[in-house]
């Protein structure tokens, strides 16, 4: 087992955990790895801390983003794009700034993806980890207990976005399928990287997923999942309810992001794939009835019974449908 892999990661103002992170991948008992980081303009130590690291270890590249358009998924897109045009790997990964990777991270993700997968065949695999707070406290032990993050169907994946970027593995076949995203666009700004790819793979090839803690997954004040709540209870869904304008808005960003991936993969797609993406166009635009028959026919879920019963009463109601982008169809 000799593949090499590319580890891009994203950084702006992390000075507090980037350290940390670094040395977790330092650690790795797979040693073939290549990590590019690209800064989004930091106003405190992270670049210093960075070049430190870079100048300890030429596995590690340092590079800034120095598009005029800025925030934490153009920034994974344009650092994509990057490497996309640049030397060719076996496989590629993100990273995020703030995280603890497990020290058999690498060997587990590599080795599960050498025997379940093919080259010629666009594959992606994720798996589970821990939660961890500011002060690296474990806070849950498996997010998948949580949310259930078993892999389904390709239908889920664009209803349900169960699958973490910092988490993730992909064959070159996918990683290059996936075209140049044009990161000044305003609809690139709500598409995150991990579920563009997730969708790439489940449309186009294979995702699989590994049921093993793979990393500590940092939540705190200042990252981008720090408003979302990973507890799916009664109470909590009817709380919810009660500000069902938020909750329409919330959905909306979701069904956005898979109506975005759509569009990008149309060109891509045979008659059969672009039937398949229709299919839940038009499920995602109309709501009502026509994805509830829709749901049931492709047995669509978001992993935990009560997640999956709140996210439906949603798609019922569709109210989520104003907060639509216009150009999707």
């Amino acid at each position: 087992m000799n593949e090499n892999v590319l580890i891009m990661m994203a950084t702006y103002d992390g000075e507090k955990y980037i350290g940390e992170q670094i040395e977790s991948i330092l650690a790795q008992d797979y040693s073939n790895w290549h990590l590019i980081i690209q800064d989004d303009g930091s106003n405190d130590r992270t670049g210093e801390i960075i070049t430190k690291y870079c100048d300890l270890d030429d596995r590690i590249e340092f590079c800034i983003n120095n598009a005029e358009v800025h925030g934490a998924y153009i920034n994974f897109h344009g650092l994509a794009n990057q490497c996309k045009n640049g030397k060719e790997y076996d496989y590629y990964m993100f990273a995020d700034q703030d995280d603890i990777w497990l020290q058999n991270k690498l060997s587990k993700l590599i080795n599960y993806m050498n025997i379940n997968s093919k080259t010629e065949v666009a594959t992606l695999c994720y798996g589970d980890m821990e939660v961890i707070n500011d002060n690296g406290e474990c806070t849950a032990t498996s997010i998948d207990q949580i949310l259930g993050l078993k892999y389904y169907n390709p239908y889920s994946v664009f209803f349900s976005h169960n699958v973490f970027g910092c988490n993730i593995i992909m064959n070159k076949k996918l990683f290059l399928m996936v075209p140049i995203v044009d990161i000044t666009k305003d609809s690139t700004k709500i598409l995150s990287h991990d579920n563009l790819y997730t969708k790439y793979s489940a449309t186009f090839g294979q995702v699989l997923y590994l049921p093993e803690r793979l990393m500590q997954y940092r939540r705190h004040s200042a990252n981008v999942t720090s408003k979302q709540s990973y507890i799916f209870s009664v109470q909590r869904i009817i709380k919810r309810f009660l500000k069902l304008n938020d909750l329409a808005k919330d959905h909306a960003l979701t069904y956005n992001q898979s109506l975005i991936a759509i569009q990008m993969m149309k060109d891509q797609a045979s008659v059969e794939e672009w039937k398949f993406l229709q299919g839940i166009q038009n499920a995602i635009n109309h709501g009502g009835i026509i994805y509830l028959n829709y749901s049931m026919a492709y047995r669509i879920t978001w992993g935990k019974k009560v997640k999956t019963l709140s996210r439906t009463l949603i798609l019922l109601t569709g109210l989520y449908k104003k907060y639509l982008l216009v150009n999707n169809k």
